[in-house]
């Protein structure tokens, strides 16, 4: 559908300052490719259900400045000037957790275009001078009512990603928040009070002991 598209043609307008990475790049020991880059397309980059993939690409987002892993030199650091776009096609590739103030996530639900489309689209943006004239609209836009420290827009995407990578257990506490009396009850009994300890809620989240959860 063009995913990648879009960043390639930021990557047109961010010129060297522009570079690709793969999932295998947020798990090796050196980052040279963030050195001097402003704008990052990261190719089918998930986040997978780790917590260890999740925290580091927060830290990737939110961090004000960045050390630079380079072969045989010293580490050093720099001040963080990168904007990430992440595609992917699983609905579960980014492991985000309720609250999240970071991603702003987009699906793409509509059939790719002609083929003709990209061809000639990607003559327009090289060889015809194309990336210079969306510079030039993205230069002229009003973008005084955008506050970059506010959280990311939310969309139901985010909300259906939200969904996919909750656990069972975490569901079941997200349904606790919502609906306590619902929730906290077992066939007709319905508990008479506020507080409980973790041994009795996980009483109500499984009665059985088949999860393994403990308290």
């Amino acid at each position: 559908t063009g995913k990648s598209l879009v960043g390639y043609t930021l990557g047109e307008i961010y010129g060297n300052n522009f570079t690709e990475i793969r999932q295998k790049h947020l798990h090796k020991d050196f980052n040279a490719w963030a050195e001097g880059r402003q704008f990052v397309l990261g190719d089918e980059i998930t986040g997978s259900n780790k917590r260890i993939d999740a925290d580091t690409l927060k830290t990737m987002i939110t961090q004000k400045d960045i050390w630079i892993n380079v072969k045989h030199i010293p580490d050093y650091s720099i001040p963080d000037r990168i904007n990430y776009l992440f595609t992917a096609n699983q609905p579960d590739s980014f492991f985000i957790e309720d609250g999240d103030r970071r991603y702003f996530i987009l699906e793409v639900i509509v059939p790719p275009l002609q083929e003709e489309f990209y061809t000639s689209y990607q003559t327009w943006l090289r060889e015809k001078s194309g990336a210079r004239h969306i510079f030039q609209y993205l230069l002229d836009r009003d973008l005084s009512s955008f506050n970059p420290a506010a959280p990311a827009f939310e969309t139901q995407a985010k909300n259906r990603m939200l969904n996919n990578v909750r656990s069972d257990l975490a569901s079941w506490v997200r349904q606790l928040m919502v609906a306590p009396n619902q929730t906290l009850r077992c066939g007709d009994y319905v508990p008479e009070k506020d507080l409980f300890t973790s041994k009795e809620l996980l009483l109500f989240y499984d009665p059985d002991r088949h999860t393994g959860t403990t308290a």
